[in-house]
């Protein structure tokens, strides 16, 4: 997923506020795993959020699924969507549930590699995200994928933000694996732009995986948010 590197924005009472970001990247990076390598990749980003605590946001971006879903080479564009609530426990503390359905304008071979999963997080203020994420039918083919990501960020200036996470992930059913992935990302935010460079690391992965879809990789990216 993208990262965001604005603060959340502030909703006053019975208020409903609209983001989004449209936005260019060298590759795209999701959990570890490159779904798209070597290419220019658009996406686009909307969310809406009510000050009760309801949100939802959706993404739209360009991946290429070969060796991944199926072992056709054609790109594909990914739609996510997704729909949760926000408690706010305390001043600083936040816990959010959601859904999210995953659609691919393409399905190849008569089959449907749209999936869905759900997701629960604890976060400390901007600063601090601790997620959870679960789903049984990754990309449409019977593998469950349970997700544990710890993310931190913090601003080195008013302009300058850094990120890390560090995630675990295992899969079970048609095909299993279990790894771990680490990223890396420092922003600039000028205005309505912002500029980001991110690295992304995976460590133990079985074999599931082309050798081609892991290891290091660096991805640069630029986007204008309203």
């Amino acid at each position: 997923m993208i990262t965001k590197l604005a603060d959340p924005q502030q909703v006053t009472a019975g208020e409903l506020v609209s983001t989004g970001s449209i936005g260019l990247a060298s590759g795209q990076v999701y959990r570890g795993i490159a779904l798209a390598r070597d290419t220019l990749v658009p996406n686009i980003n909307v969310a809406l959020e009510h000050s009760a605590g309801f949100y939802a946001r959706a993404w739209l971006t360009r991946v290429e699924l070969a060796g991944l879903a199926y072992p056709s080479d054609e790109s594909t564009w990914q739609t996510l969507l997704d729909v949760g609530y926000l408690w706010q426990l305390q001043s600083h503390w936040t816990v959010s549930v959601a859904h999210h359905w995953y659609h691919y304008s393409e399905n190849t071979l008569g089959s449907d590699r749209d999936y869905r999963e759900w997701s629960a997080s604890l976060d400390y203020g901007a600063y601090l995200t601790l997620n959870y994420a679960y789903t049984n039918d990754l990309w449409g083919r019977d593998v469950r994928q349970d997700v544990t990501t710890l993310s931190g960020r913090w601003p080195f200036t008013q302009r300058l933000v850094g990120e890390a996470a560090v995630g675990w992930v295992s899969q079970h059913g048609q095909s299993g694996d279990s790894y771990s992935f680490l990223r890396l990302n420092a922003g600039c935010v000028i205005r309505d732009w912002s500029f980001q460079l991110q690295f992304h690391a995976t460590h133990n992965v079985d074999g599931y995986y082309r050798k081609s879809r892991i290891g290091n990789q660096w991805v640069a990216q630029v986007d204008w948010h309203w």
